[in-house]
């Protein structure tokens, strides 16, 4: 039985499930904003979504901590004490988001943090490190109509650790970012001409 405050009343819940008690947690985590376990508890089940979705609610809510990178000085502090492991998947994960337009500003955001936070020494370390330690599957890539597949124990069948490179999540980081850097620039010289355009019809207006 999992039990967890919703900022009105105390509900309890019972779930058999493993997995279904830690993604509650995480949404426990998340509701009373302790960044810390959700975020690690988010990496350890290898759910990029669920962390996206942190780090989006966190940027969104960043007026009252201004001086905080990524919007919260907790997260920020997260980021900080990532072991090796942890910092190459979150980076494997911002190099997912910013392929996308509508997640590259979240990555963007958090990508910055994490370079502000670390040394280029410390980042390429992270990335050129091997994975020795298998993870659990993702949710985020198992089917959910397919059987639990079982391992020769009969336990739950575990994926190959997630094979992160420095020179792929490079590779594909530089060029989507130099591409989101000439659509602003873009956008910041047409409202330029906006703002010029209208100037010109004021002046207009007044003879």
């Amino acid at each position: 039985e999992i039990t967890w405050v919703t900022g009105v009343q105390t509900c309890a819940l019972p779930i058999s499930n493993p997995r279904g008690r830690r993604e509650q947690d995480f949404e426990n985590y998340l509701s009373i904003k302790d960044y810390s376990n959700a975020i690690l508890l988010a990496l350890s089940m290898d759910q990029p979504r669920r962390l996206l979705k942190l780090f989006t609610e966190v940027r969104l809510s960043a007026s009252d901590e201004r001086e905080a990178l990524t919007g919260s000085l907790s997260v920020d502090a997260v980021l900080r004490t990532l072991a090796g492991a942890d910092l190459r998947q979150l980076l494997s994960y911002v190099k997912d988001w910013n392929t996308v337009a509508r997640t590259a500003e979240v990555a963007q955001g958090v990508l910055h943090a994490i370079l502000r936070i670390h040394s280029a020494e410390t980042v390429l370390a992270a990335l050129d490190a091997k994975t020795e330690a298998p993870v659990e599957e993702s949710e985020d890539e198992m089917d959910e109509d397919e059987p639990e597949r079982k391992n020769k124990k009969g336990g739950k069948a575990r994926k190959a650790p997630r094979e992160v490179r420095a020179a792929d999540v490079l590779g594909a980081l530089v060029p989507y970012t130099e591409r989101h850097l000439n659509r602003a620039d873009k956008m910041v010289r047409e409202s330029f001409i906006v703002e010029h355009l209208l100037g010109m019809m004021d002046s207009f207006e007044d003879e």
